[in-house]
Order: structure tokens, then sequence, then C-alpha cells
């Protein structure tokens, strides 16, 4: 976690088990797990809605 506000994930630490995978592979390997979906979103930030609703279903005062 970060240190600082807001509240949130500081890092992040991906490994990846690949059993026997040959050396001559592994640069092929990196750069699949490297531009899967997660790691793209993750590098750049998606928009974020947010929908706050009561119970009863109707939309809360001042949300989206």
């Amino acid at each position: 976690m970060a240190d600082d506000r807001p509240a949130r994930v500081a890092a992040l630490a991906v490994t990846v088990l690949a059993p026997s995978l040959p050396p001559r592979r592994l640069a092929a390997l990196r750069a699949v797990v490297s531009h899967r979906t997660v790691t793209n979103t993750l590098a750049r930030a998606p928009e974020v809605g947010l929908d706050v609703r009561c119970a009863s279903g109707e939309a809360a005062a001042g949300s989206d």
C-alpha cells in the first residue's frame, strides 16, 4: 500500500512460473506476459465511473 494519500496500492509484483520452458523462449514469454490485458490496464489507468444507489434502486443524490 502507498504511504501517501489517497489510499491505494503502490506497487504490484507478478511472478510467472513456466515449467519446462526452454531458455531460448524466455524472451517470448516475457513479451507476452508484459502485454497482457491486466498489465496494459494498470499501465494506463481506465476511467472509473461510480453509481451509488439506494436499496430501492433509486440513484442517490450526487451520483453520476
